[in-house]
């Protein structure tokens, strides 16, 4: 009996060990795991952006409870929010998430920014007229009802429309009042008007665009037409064309030259001697007398253009060949000489007119009065100064003369604009001409000097970007 009792405490004795040592592991291995756990968060956007209306975060902090012993360990925790997002209000939320496992906690912060980067609506009534006006509504997806800020312009037949939203995000529309006021389409061609090759020369086709008065893609109806044979002597033309909603029609043409012509400029040197006839102000009541003498000559010259109601003869000196420059929108000095600002205002505006019935703007330029003059002083002192060096950087080319005919001021028949002309030449191997297009007895001078050209073995070609400069000394 007692040996039964003794065997009995011996066996308590042994769970009672073994009961400890397991009581003691299960404590190692505890320790071991809460002082190598932690929690981490999952990759998510720290900044999230949310466009208005949504209100679906594509992620969120995500605490998950890891182990650096025991690799496998992967548990999810849930995740709380120190604050609610507000998604109807713009603007900037920043949240505060915390995950925690018994004693073990972390905490990660995300900013949600609620923006609003859709343009509001322009919507008009079907009948789009009632009682003479337009009828429209403006909503917004954030400001609702806007219509009372709608901004209205009629330009060339055109009303526009225009609404801005609180966050800056503007729409214009448009709607056509007077078709017989709305411009022609403008089509743009990516290359110079004139375009030589030499024999066997590859041809690329220039890359184009249209778009009609109302900014709508015309693109793709642009009607093509002309060849380049590259392996021949020549002169190609190549027709762009097309027709917008309102049955209006623009062309544009590109001459490409192959080969020997007066107008390769691969020969051309300081040695050799050439006249760039050039003409202001125009274009005029003479400008088309002009361009059929320059037409019997096989003479290109170079139109530096203002805005004028003879802005149409600008497609043909484009199309035979002729260099077109831009001299002044308005050419009134107390204004584009203001101020910087207001002479690229000007040049933006000559511009435009060029590229309508062109296809493209220049790099020629022209200064109002040349680079020299001092009427700019009184205006905006180190203007021409300023102007000269940014345009320059700009890419654009300015041109003055160094030879006047004088018939802005001392000529005053076409025989004194001749003399004059031909006596500053003769000094010159390259002579950049003064002339205005505007003066009827200027042009009449034109085909005699053409002449005395020739037979004193000049030739005579259009101004360039990379013609030889011609500045004069800047005063202001």
């Amino acid at each position: 009996m007692a040996l039964e009792t003794k065997q009995q405490s011996g066996k308590k004795f042994n769970i009672k060990i073994a009961l400890f040592v397991i009581i003691a592991i299960l404590f190692v291995v505890a320790t071991a795991f809460f002082s190598t756990s932690y929690i981490e968060f999952a990759p998510y956007n720290e900044h999230e952006v949310i466009e208005y209306p949504q209100n679906v975060l594509s992620s969120q902090p995500q605490g998950h409870l890891k182990n650096e012993l025991f690799a496998f360990i992967d548990i999810p925790l849930k995740t709380t929010a120190d604050t609610k997002i507000n998604f109807s209000e713009l603007g900037l939320n920043t949240v505060k998430y915390t995950a925690d496992f018994l004693f073990i906690k972390n905490t990660a912060s995300q900013t949600i920014e609620i923006v609003d980067t859709t343009k509001p609506i322009i919507q008009f009534a079907e009948d789009s007229l009632t009682g003479g006006q337009i009828s429209y509504i403006a909503y917004d997806n954030y400001d609702g009802d806007i219509t009372d800020q709608v901004e209205t312009e009629i330009k060339n037949g055109i009303e526009f429309f225009t609404i801005t939203d609180s966050s800056g995000n503007t729409a214009v529309e448009a709607k056509v009042v007077d078709i017989s006021q709305v411009p022609k389409p403008i089509i743009t061609v990516n290359s110079t008007n004139v375009v030589r090759l030499k024999l066997n020369e590859e041809y690329t086709p220039p890359t184009f665009s249209a778009a009609d008065a109302l900014g709508e893609d015309l693109t793709a109806e642009v009607v093509v037409e002309g060849s380049v044979d590259t392996s021949a002597n020549g002169r190609y033309t190549i027709k762009y064309t097309v027709t917008d909603q309102f049955g209006k029609t623009t062309t544009v043409k590109r001459l490409v030259i192959v080969g020997n012509d007066t107008l390769d400029t691969s020969h051309i040197d300081k040695n050799t001697k050439v006249i760039y006839l050039t003409f202001d102000d125009g274009p005029g009541p003479y400008t088309e007398i002009l361009l059929d003498v320059l037409k019997k000559n096989d003479v290109q010259a170079t139109f530096f253009v203002v805005n004028s109601k003879y802005n149409h003869l600008l497609q043909r000196i484009s199309e035979e060949g002729h260099a077109i420059g831009a001299h002044t929108f308005s050419h009134v000095y107390s204004d584009i000489y203001s101020s910087k600002e207001k002479y690229y205002q000007d040049l933006n505006n000559i511009q435009s007119v060029i590229k309508e019935y062109t296809g493209s703007e220049t790099k020629l330029i022209r200064f109002p009065g040349g680079s020299s003059n001092t009427v700019s002083k009184k205006y905006c002192p180190k203007i021409m100064t300023e102007l000269s060096q940014e345009l320059t950087e700009q890419g654009y080319a300015y041109f003055d003369w160094n030879v006047d005919s004088g018939d802005a001021s001392f000529s005053k028949t076409a025989e004194d604009v001749y003399n004059n002309t031909i006596s500053a030449i003769s000094k010159k191997k390259q002579a950049v001409v003064l002339q205005h297009d505007t003066k009827l007895f200027s042009i009449q001078a034109v085909d005699d000097i053409i002449k005395w050209g020739k037979q004193n073995g000049y030739v005579f070609l259009p101004l360039t970007e990379e013609s030889p400069v011609v500045h004069h000394s800047i005063y202001n």
